[in-house]
């Protein structure tokens, strides 16, 4: 039997993925995306992205985890090239709060090493930061980040290696099923394929509809601050870190990469808004005042001062989690959506599975969880 041919729609880190993956097991694969690759239209651009293994979202991610991680070394050594930093992650909140109560299940059910910082080995492990009254700190050692602008590239051009056809800024207006394939219809041509994959993010909806692909567009902000100041890189010893605050809002933060400084953002919150098209380009004077509050009450020894500011979007399904499956009338077609934004470090995982769809193999019973089932009217 010859490898289908397969067209992949969205070029965003699980479409990279999903392209190389194809390619590598021989299928001939197109890969469209309506604008340049590593555009910062959606939700996969940026220099920096957390890896967790103690999910606090769902302890059933972490089977989950450790194939990807195992996939980013896998492609780390066939690129040549550093794109996970094993850094550890602090992660500090109230012990009931979802943060660390969901770390501490995830570490348990999976016999993951997770060590309880004390007040005083918090205090010389981030000196930066201070612990509220109730709060408590968590280390764990086999976290760290994706340096994602690098990991996305590597896939693209390794998805190009193995022959995959790159159609950046090729628009796909439509597509329907025939009886013997799919037809996709572009500002540019009409292709005819055997497969289609989904992995437009936000735009998933355009393609698939909404009772299909049941998900939100949220606008969210990112900030740098202390732009070229050598004490918050990796190298003095600057931990990532993932905060749950008294209000139960969470923010994150990086070390320092390069001259811009500490990237960070709060994962909570955000704001809804009706289509990809009206993500804004500066943030509002509430973000600004939100994330003020956090760096004086958690963060006392990071600069206030905003130096740069980026906006992404999140692509939210109704319960956070994930949505990879087929879609339910058309047996040629598979997609991920509603990555709510975690699913990045995930991509590597999720193009092999969408592979495995497009292939005709069905999914390990890990992914049981995130099939789109759950959100389809009978």
């Amino acid at each position: 039997m010859h490898e289908p041919f397969c067209a992949v729609i969205g070029a965003g880190i699980a479409g990279a993925s999903t392209a190389l993956h194809l390619a590598r097991r021989g299928a001939k694969v197109l890969l469209f995306d309506q604008y340049a690759f590593g555009h910062d239209r959606g939700s996969s651009h940026g220099p920096t992205r957390l890896l967790r293994l103690a999910y606090f979202e769902h302890p059933d991610y972490v089977p989950l985890m450790r194939r990807s991680l195992s996939l980013w070394r896998s492609l780390e050594k066939e690129v040549g090239s550093k794109l996970f930093s094993q850094t550890g992650v602090v992660e500090i909140g109230p012990p009931d709060g979802f943060l660390l109560a969901g770390v501490r299940k995830a570490a348990e059910v999976y016999d993951l090493p997770v060590d309880n910082l004390s007040r005083e080995a918090f205090a010389e492990k981030c000196p930066w930061f201070q612990l509220a009254r109730r709060d408590e700190a968590l280390f764990e050692a086999e976290a760290g980040y994706l340096l994602a602008d690098r990991a996305f590239t590597a896939q693209i051009s390794l998805a190009h290696k193995y022959g995959a056809a790159l159609h950046p800024g090729e628009i796909v207006r439509s597509w329907y099923g025939t009886s013997k394939g799919v037809t996709l219809v572009t500002n540019a041509s009409t292709y005819r394929v055997d497969r289609l994959i989904v992995t437009a993010g936000v735009w998933a909806r355009d393609f698939l509809g909404c009772d299909i692909a049941p998900i939100a567009s949220m606008e969210k902000t990112l900030f740098w601050i202390g732009e070229n100041d050598p004490r918050f890189t990796e190298e003095h010893g600057f931990l990532p870190f993932a905060i749950e605050t008294h209000d139960a809002r969470m923010f994150y933060g990086f070390p320092a990469i390069d001259h811009a400084g500490v990237k960070l953002g709060e994962h909570t919150g955000g704001q809804v808004i009706q289509s990809p098209d009206d993500k804004s380009s500066t943030a509002n004077p509430s973000e600004y005042e939100k994330l003020d509050e956090f760096l004086r009450s958690y963060a006392p020894g990071l600069p206030r001062s905003i130096t740069q500011v980026q906006k992404c979007l999140y692509e939210m399904s109704p319960d956070t989690n994930f949505l990879i499956g087929r879609h339910p009338q058309e047996a040629r077609i598979c997609f991920a959506a509603g990555l709510s934004g975690h699913g990045f470090k995930f991509a590597p995982l999720i193009g092999e599975a969408l592979a495995m769809l497009a292939l005709d193999m069905d999914l390990p019973k890990e992914f049981d969880f995130l099939s789109p089932a759950r959100f389809w009217r009978n």
